[in-house]
C-alpha cells in the first residue's frame, strides 16, 4: 500500500476535524470529545513525523550532491537517483537510535529552555501517550536545535481544571489568558476538551 503524502495526510486531518465539529453540532456531549481529539492528535503527530523525515531526507539529498554522487545526472534522471535513495535512507532513519519520545517546540520557548529561563511545563491537546523518562524537544521550525528534558509527571484533564501551577509556569496570570494563547496553537479548542500536562526537569543538550 503506497505511503500517504503530507499534502494527503494534512487533507485528511482537515477533512477530520470538519466531521468531527459538524458532530459535534448535532449531537453535543453525546460524543466523547476526548476519542475525537485523540484521532486528530495522533493524525497531526502523524504529519509531523513525516515532515521531520522529509526534511532530513532533503538535507541528506543535498549533501550527496555537493559531495558529487549525484554529479552530471539532471533533471528526471537525478529525481530518479534521488528517489531510489529515498528508500534506504528511510530505513536509515527508521533505524537510527533515538529518544523513546520527542515533541515539536516552538522555537523561541526551546531557546528560552536552553537559556535557562523557560517554563519546565508544556501543555498539549488531546491525551498524549507521554512517558516518564527522557524526552526530546525539537524546534518546531528549526528542526535541528534539539533539547532533551526528563519527564518528572504527566495528567491529563480538561484544560477547563487546569491548575493555577500551570498557568503561572506558562507565564500567565490567569486562566482565560492561558486558554486564548492556547486557542491560537489550537482554534478549535474548547473548554472542555481534555489536555496533557508535562512537567519536566533539564536533562541535556541537543544541539546540532
Amino acid at each position: 500500500m503506497k505511503d500517504k503524502t503530507i499534502e494527503e495526510l494534512e487533507k485528511e486531518l482537515e477533512e477530520l476535524k470538519a466531521s468531527n465539529k459538524a458532530s459535534w453540532d448535532m449531537y453535543g456531549s453525546e460524543l466523547c470529545a476526548g476519542d475525537m481529539s485523540a484521532k486528530e492528535d495522533a493524525l497531526q503527530d502523524e504529519i509531523d513525523e513525516l515532515v521531520m523525515k522529509e526534511a532530513l531526507r532533503d538535507k541528506t539529498i543535498e549533501k550527496w550532491k555537493k559531495i558529487g554522487l549525484l554529479e552530471g545526472l539532471d533533471g528526471d534522471v537525478s529525481e530518479k537517483c534521488a528517489e531510489l535513495f529515498k528508500s534506504q535512507l528511510s530505513h536509515v532513519i527508521d533505524e537510527t537510535p533515538e529518544p523513546l519520545q520527542s515533541l515539536l517546540l516552538d522555537d523561541d520557548l526551546l531557546l528560552a529552555i536552553i537559556g535557562g529561563d523557560g517554563e519546565r511545563v508544556t501543555v498539549r491537546k488531546g491525551r498524549r501517550d507521554i512517558q516518564l523518562g527522557r524526552l526530546l524537544f525539537i524546534g518546531s521550525k528549526d528542526e535541528t536545535l534539539r533539547y532533551e528534558v526528563e519527564v518528572s509527571e504527566v495528567r491529563y484533564v480538561q484544560i477547563i481544571n487546569v491548575g493555577n501551577d500551570v498557568i503561572e509556569a506558562e507565564g500567565f496570570d490567569n486562566w482565560h489568558d492561558f486558554y486564548e494563547d492556547m486557542k491560537k496553537f489550537y482554534p478549535d479548542l474548547d473548554v472542555i476538551d481534555e489536555v496533557t500536562v508535562i512537567y519536566f526537569e533539564i536533562a541535556d543538550v541537543k544541539t546540532q
